[in-house]
C-alpha cells in the first residue's frame, strides 16, 4: 500500500548522564505518525571540511568526509497532536512513501534522526473542523544501528 504522503513509525532513545557516566537506554516505539502531505523534498549532501587562513586574506579548505544526505521536508498535517511527542534527536522510521522518484534516498525502512522540527498553524488552514499545521522537518539518515 503506497500512501499520499509520508507515514513514519517515532522512535525514541533515551540518553542520560547518571554521575560521570553517559549512558544510553534501550529504544522504544512510540508508535506510527498521521501522514505527513508533502510540498517539497530538498536533499542536501555537504563536504565536511577544515578552514585554515593565512596571509592576504586568503585560505584554504581541507575535506575531511561527508555529511548526508540531509533531507529537509516542507509539509502539511491536519492533526498536531501525536506530532507535538517529536523531538530533535528521536528518530523515524519510513513506513510508507508515496513518492517514487524519491525512493532511493527515502526509501521505505529506512531511519532517519529528527535535527529540527518547525511547526506552526497558520489563520484559515481548517480541514474537517481540524487544524492544519505547516512542518518543516530536517532529517539526517541514520546509519548505525
Amino acid at each position: 500500500m503506497v500512501c499520499s504522503g509520508i507515514l513514519f513509525t517515532h522512535h525514541r532513545i533515551e540518553s542520560m548522564m547518571i554521575g560521570n557516566e553517559f549512558n544510553i537506554g534501550e529504544g522504544s516505539v512510540l508508535g506510527d505518525l498521521p501522514i505527513l502531505g508533502i510540498h517539497q523534498i530538498v536533499i542536501n549532501k555537504q563536504a565536511v571540511k577544515t578552514y585554515t587562513p593565512y596571509g592576504n586574506q586568503k585560505s584554504y579548505y581541507l575535506p575531511t568526509g561527508m555529511q548526508g544526505p540531509m533531507v529537509t521536508l516542507t509539509c502539511s498535517v491536519d492533526d498536531i497532536e501525536p506530532w507535538e511527542d517529536v523531538y530533535t534527536n528521536d528518530y523515524l522510521t519510513i513506513k510508507e512513501f508515496g513518492y517514487p522518484t524519491y525512493n532511493r534516498t527515502l526509501e521505505v525502512g529506512s531511519d532517519w534522526w529528527v535535527d529540527t522540527i518547525t511547526d506552526d498553524a497558520k489563520m484559515g488552514y481548517i480541514k474537517e473542523g481540524n487544524i492544519r499545521y505547516g512542518l518543516t522537518l530536517e532529517l539526517y539518515k541514520r546509519t548505525v544501528g
